[in-house]
């Protein structure tokens, strides 16, 4: 069982000062990025040393000398800083001007080549300040991946989504069908023969354009799906039918409702 510690005696500049003091290695040049006097910092170290039971910093010629304790510390203290600041800024008015926010964008495989030039573009400029962290996302967790606050925004197929996000429609692409010279669908497409017709998927593990297929079925139709391929190469020695290419569908970029 772990031991209750009271927080009520925990001072948070005192995480602060920690954090300046660890990167500056210097009383001096600590107090003077805090606005505080060099025995203000002497101070405030000696509290920590208090709260922490370890000398924290030790004199060198040249300054102080963190202590094994302080560098095994100084990551959880830098988590604990960040997501207070994260909390804070959340509640401030956003203004892209002056917000030195970082965003966390889910994007689904193969999209953030075609947005990050032009997002990143339009941020540099509108908003210097912010950061931007694109990962591909899965479309199946992409819901709990935003309930949770790991993606603050998701740019994924137009799906059924749940009312707590507002979504955009950035654009929509056809689907498109790759097949061999000859093949009977060239001479007389149509929906019936795209159905009858052999297919491979080249789609991601998460069947994120399961969309297709649910159009299909709403119709009474479904396709011949013979197997997936990861890319080009894995059907490039065949002769066979028609290669449903699901790589090109609706997109809309869904923000969670809390999101500033």
């Amino acid at each position: 069982m772990f031991y209750k510690v009271d927080i009520s005696r925990i001072d948070l500049n005192l995480l602060d000062l920690f954090e300046v003091v660890m990167q500056e290695r210097h009383v001096g040049h600590a107090a003077t990025r805090l606005s505080l006097s060099p025995s203000a910092v002497s101070h405030g170290l000696a509290r920590l040393r208090l709260l922490l039971n370890d000398p924290l910093f030790l004199k060198i010629p040249s300054g102080i000398q963190p202590t094994v304790q302080a560098v095994m510390l100084a990551p959880a203290i830098d988590e604990i800083l960040a997501r207070v600041r994260d909390v804070v800024a959340k509640s401030v008015p956003f203004d892209p001007k002056t917000s030195e926010r970082r965003f966390s964008v889910g994007v689904i495989y193969g999209a953030e080549m075609m947005l990050a030039p032009a997002l990143l573009s339009r941020v540099n400029t509108a908003a210097p300040g912010v950061h931007i962290d694109l990962y591909t996302t899965d479309c199946r967790t992409v819901v709990a991946d935003m309930d949770s606050g790991q993606l603050d925004m998701a740019v994924v197929p137009a799906l059924s989504r749940p009312d707590r996000f507002h979504a955009e429609a950035l654009y929509e692409e056809p689907a498109m069908v790759v097949m061999r010279t000859g093949h009977p669908y060239y001479r007389a497409p149509s929906a019936e023969r795209f159905c009858t017709s052999q297919h491979v998927d080249i789609t991601g593990d998460d069947n994120a354009y399961a969309t297709l297929d649910e159009t299909l079925a709403a119709n009474g139709m479904v396709t011949r799906a013979d197997g997936k391929a990861a890319s080009a190469r894995a059907m490039a020695g065949g002769r066979s039918s028609a290669v449903s290419a699901r790589m090109t569908w609706p997109l809309a970029a869904s923000v969670r409702a809390n999101s500033s």
